[in-house]
């Protein structure tokens, strides 16, 4: 076996230090399973909560490295603690998991300074991924959740965007958004209904939008509504309410007006059906006068529409009614509503019900969570009947070793011997396996020389003379951080698995690359010595110790690739993606 003498002027002492992470969510279940798969991952949860003003709150004085948070929080809205963090300069950076997964929501999160999204409708994999990609430094807005945002000319800002429409486009979403049907807009201007349908999905692409409510929002900040003529400041309430309502009563959304203290002036009648009350009863309210919503989330609310009322500007956020002992997630907004002469009339508002959604989420992540208690109680199970097997096993195996020294020459003992130790060895693995499956099974990294660690397992494994491998390395030293027991763990299973196919010795073959963000590729390369040496073929059955070091080389960021028959002289490849560590 060939090696090159290394020498390394010391190792940075000490383990990785753990990143930490604040959770905000309503959903204590969901909460709970976040904070699940962190800790898997090796991450501390310095806080966990369930409204926006704590979040915000334990982001500036934590100052955590990422701040995990739903937009329907209580208290404060989730975009707003984004912009909030955003506007003090925070270094805490925020992905949003959210049920709100439309193109126009994840575009609403980047623009307001998130560095990721994440659907809560999206395989838990994702989420993990986008921890490690947020943690490295990077963004992660996939391009199903971004659409068309995420083109090479980037993130448009709304008002470029309505810019870009073109007349015609403009025309029809300037119809839409004042409440004009389809058949309307295609009388108007002598259209087909399926020509004004194909521009509607035009327009709902183009401005990112996930309906026609969205599309509203958007046509409000841009000022595209229609204004109320230069005396509606002046008209009498009803004329001012017939005017409202020959605007938006055909709206399938819940639209209201407002004035400038928050007081409702009137409203159509899908808001009324949606909060199931009256006009009478609704009309001179405002939001802080409801019972139905918690008394410090109407404070926030009420406070946060006063500032957009003064400053004449949009807003949005999430409120959560309470009604029947049944909670109601919302997401709210309001844009300013001004005459032809520009003076302001008042806020004019909407909301989309978030509850269906939100629920749904609930139901699965309960069922989710009681098939996961089904599986750990099986894993458990599993788990000690193995520990119960290696423990006699250990017994018997000692046993052996004490016959054996009285009687040297016995072929007999010495295979049990063996074959003692293979079995600890696979219920070792299988132990390795439901901890995997569990969650229990963490990595420990250390900065180390791949370079030298690699060696030592080649020396470990070649000891007892039955394997026999020869090694070439890097003449530098590559260190990384790693765990490295479970390194050489991998190493070893893979040295042994591929001396069962090959009766020459082995090649194992080692190079390193770094990738730029502190980030290196640590690759291995195994076969045989010469590479057209005879092979026997493996198995078709699944060996529990490949699939424990494929495991592993996921959880340290990498892949593992088999090669049958053998490309390039090589039976597998190992690649580990790892943060550089000082030398």
């Amino acid at each position: 076996m060939q090696g090159h003498a290394l020498r390394c002027s010391g190792y940075f002492a000490g383990a990785m230090a753990m990143h930490t992470i604040v959770i905000a969510d309503e959903q204590p279940l969901l909460r709970a399973a976040v904070q699940a798969l962190l800790d898997a991952q090796g991450h501390l949860v310095v806080a966990a909560l369930d409204n926006g003003a704590e979040a915000l709150q334990q982001a500036l004085a934590l100052e955590p490295e990422l701040l995990i948070l739903d937009l329907a929080l209580p208290r404060l809205g989730g975009l707003e603690v984004i912009r909030r963090l955003h506007q003090r300069q925070s270094p805490t950076r925020t992905l949003v998991l959210t049920a709100q997964s439309t193109e126009h929501i994840a575009g609403l999160c980047l623009q307001a300074g998130a560095s990721g999204f994440v659907s809560k409708l999206e395989a838990v994999e994702e989420l993990g991924d986008a921890v490690r990609t947020l943690l490295r430094g990077r963004a992660w807005f996939p391009v199903r959740s971004l659409g068309s945002v995420a083109a090479p000319q980037g993130l448009q800002a709304e008002d470029e965007q309505l810019r870009n429409l073109s007349p015609r486009e403009r025309t029809v979403l300037q119809y839409l958004v004042n409440g004009r049907s389809n058949k309307d807009i295609a009388d108007e201007l002598s259209l087909s209904d399926r020509t004004v349908s194909t521009y509607k999905a035009r327009l709902l692409q183009k401005l990112n939008a996930g309906s026609l409510a969205e599309l509203l929002e958007i046509a409000w900040r841009g000022g595209l509504l229609e204004r109320l003529p230069a005396t509606a400041g002046a008209l009498p309430d009803e004329s001012r309410d017939q005017y409202f309502h020959a605007l938006f009563e055909a709206m399938p959304m819940p639209v209201c007006l407002r004035d400038a203290e928050g007081y409702l002036l009137t409203c159509n009648r899908r808001f009324l059906e949606v909060l199931d009350t009256t006009l009478e009863q609704a009309v001179g309210k405002r939001v802080i006068d409801s019972e139905r919503v918690p008394p410090q989330e109407a404070l926030q609310f009420h406070q946060q529409y006063l500032q957009a009322a003064a400053a004449q500007q949009p807003y949005s956020l999430e409120l959560v009614l309470h009604d029947r002992g049944r909670k109601i997630a919302l997401h709210h907004w309001g844009a300013p509503y001004r005459d032809a002469q520009g003076v302001l009339v008042g806020m004019l508002c909407s909301f989309v019900d978030m509850t269906e959604h939100e629920q749904a989420l609930i139901s699965l992540t309960h069922a989710n969570e009681q098939n996961l208690a089904v599986r750990r109680a099986r894993l458990m199970f599993l788990h000690r009947v193995g520990e119960e097997f290696r423990h006699m096993l250990e017994m018997i195996a000692s046993r052996l070793h004490e016959v054996a020294a009285t009687f040297e020459d016995s072929a007999a003992l010495q295979q049990a011997r063996q074959d003692t130790r293979q079995i600890l060895d696979r219920i070792g693995v299988l132990l390795d396996l439901a901890d995997l499956e569990s969650g229990t099974l963490l990595l420990r990294p250390w900065a180390t020389d791949l370079v030298r660690l690699t060696r030592d397992a080649l020396q470990a494994v070649t000891a007892d003379g039955v394997l026999s491998a020869e090694w070439q390395a890097p003449q530098a030293p590559s260190p990384a951080w790693v765990d490295r027991e479970r390194y050489q763990q991998i190493v070893g299973l893979l040295l042994r698995h591929c001396g069962q196919w090959v009766a020459a010795p082995l090649q194992v073959t080692a190079s390193s690359a770094l990738l730029g963000h502190a980030e290196m590729l640590w690759e291995l390369r195994i076969g045989p010595q010469p590479p057209d040496a005879p092979l026997n073929a493996p198995s078709d059955s699944l060996e529990p110790a490949l699939v424990l070091c494929e495991r592993l080389a996921q959880l340290m960021g990498g892949q593992l690739r088999w090669h049958w028959p053998p490309q390039g002289g090589n039976l597998l490849t190992l690649r580990l993606r790892l943060p550089q560590a000082t030398s």
